[in-house]
């Protein structure tokens, strides 16, 4: 079964190569896996600024609300 990825491809700037997503659909536990890895790298990172930059409220507010709507539920749904 074909899996039409052509709005993703068009997303992207250059072309995914074709053996990376063979192997992507052969092994899709592999891929969640390093998804959640990157999804909680991106957390720490964005907790990190949070306390470096704790007299930006604006900027505190915006991420505190993006880390919690965004991040949190794709780290404890994988």
């Amino acid at each position: 079964m074909a899996i039409d990825i052509s709005e993703v491809l068009d997303f992207l700037p250059c072309e995914t190569p074709q053996a990376w997503v063979d192997a992507a659909l052969e092994h899709p536990e592999e891929l969640l896996i390093d998804h959640a890895n990157c999804e909680k790298k991106a957390a720490g990172t964005a907790l990190n600024l949070m306390f470096r930059y704790v007299d930006k409220l604006d900027l505190l507010n915006k991420m505190s609300v993006s880390y919690t709507h965004l991040t949190l539920p794709t780290i404890y749904s994988v």
